[in-house]
């Protein structure tokens, strides 16, 4: 019994891992682009 309930928490918590390295890298992404779109649209103003 306790070995059943152990693989699965075990399972679960590799899926909100893989979701969370996601969130993460999409995160990382998200912030490299909006600032430089941001400096393009200043400078884009500007110009």
């Amino acid at each position: 019994m306790v070995k059943k309930k152990y693989r699965r928490l075990v399972v679960r918590w590799e899926r909100i891992s893989a979701c969370f390295d996601d969130f993460l890298s999409l995160g990382t992404i998200h912030i490299w682009i909006v600032p430089r779109d941001k400096i393009i649209l200043v400078r884009s103003v500007l110009a």
